[in-house]
């Protein structure tokens, strides 16, 4: 018989990254008893994910999706006469992993910690440095994955991360290149979290720009598409 309690979310299609720089003064609102969390605390995540979950904090637009990942290392042990087994769990590591279809010198700041950018506020040129073990920014960064879904209400990741494994630029003929980034994860809280799954409720409404750019996008079953500034989305309203 069909029953009701199996869950209808499934992983599909993309979403949208941001990235802020990590403040412990501002950190992802974990409940302290996640078992009995109350309204209120839930509110304060939605909110939470609403202040970072800007266009200013939108890194760029994804190429093929993005990988969340949590891997555990364990040690099996027994007795010489195999009478029993046991099991401990001796390292976690956590890692997101994506392309970027586009990117600039802000971007690779933010994902490359010996990286320096800067731009003129009057004629726009910008100048990023790269490289020099002197020059390291130890900050992290609050990485926020959103999938769309407005069948179940969207789903979103959270993570605190760095970008340990350097860089990579692949310029080649005929064809756009992602730049790869893989983002460390960190600890959320004092117990070792390294990752926040939250299921929006169903007709959620964030800021009325990503509301708009979102319908947008599911309506032409598009993918990775950026959140217009709201002057175009004036404009889109006006030619129509």
């Amino acid at each position: 018989m069909p029953t009701t309690n199996i869950p209808q979310r499934v992983a599909k299609k993309s979403g949208f990254i941001y990235v802020s720089k990590h403040s412990d003064e501002d950190p992802f609102p974990i409940p302290e008893d996640i078992g009995s969390a109350s309204t209120e605390q839930y509110t304060a995540i939605e909110e939470w994910l609403k202040k970072k979950c800007v266009d200013e904090n939108e890194l760029g637009y994804i190429k093929n999706g993005i990988d969340i990942t949590e891997t555990l290392s364990s040690n099996i042990d027994q007795p010489d006469m195999g009478q029993m087994k046991v099991t401990i769990i001796s390292d976690e590591q956590g890692s997101a992993s994506l392309a970027l279809f586009n990117f600039n010198g802000e971007t690779l700041s933010k994902i490359h910690s010996l990286t320096v950018s800067t731009q003129a506020s009057e004629t726009g040129q910008r100048l990023t440095l790269v490289g020099g073990i002197s020059n390291e920014d130890d900050s992290s960064y609050d990485v926020i994955f959103v999938n769309p879904d407005s069948e179940n209400g969207d789903l979103v990741v959270v993570m605190r991360g760095q970008n340990i494994e350097g860089l990579t630029l692949s310029f080649k003929p005929n064809e756009v290149t992602p730049l790869p980034v893989n983002y460390s994860a960190l600890t959320l809280d004092s117990t070792g979290r390294l990752f926040a799954v939250y299921e929006m409720p169903k007709g959620f409404k964030w800021d009325n720009t990503y509301n708009a750019a979102r319908a947008i996008a599911l309506s032409n079953q598009l993918k990775n598409v950026r959140v217009p500034a709201p002057s175009a989305l004036t404009n889109a309203a006006k030619a129509t």
